[in-house]
């Protein structure tokens, strides 16, 4: 039983149509993600002694490379303060309790 080569043209083909994120889903996350970045910004400059000062999209839908599987979106999280926690389980009951 022979098998036949699978070229280039194909491989995209079977990328596009099964692998990758389609361009109008990436944009409607990342919109998503800019929504909340804004409404952060809003509430840092009329609260700013809250410690997450900045967010930034980050990850494959940042980078272009998000799969059509995607489930989550990846944000950056800049956080100031000598108090803040170093770890994650304890630094989201922080920012938390801020908010």
């Amino acid at each position: 039983m022979s098998r036949e080569h699978v070229n280039h043209r194909e491989i995209a083909a079977f990328a596009q149509d099964k692998v990758n994120l389609p361009k109008d889903k990436a944009d409607e996350y990342r919109a998503q993600a800019r929504r909340l970045r804004e409404r952060l910004e809003s509430y840092v400059s009329d609260h700013p002694d809250f410690t997450l000062k900045r967010m930034q999209l980050s990850g494959s839908l940042a980078k272009g490379t998000a799969l059509r599987s995607l489930n989550d979106i990846d944000v950056a999280c800049y956080i100031s303060g000598a108090d803040a926690p170093h770890k994650v389980s304890e630094l989201l009951s922080y920012l938390a309790e801020r908010t």
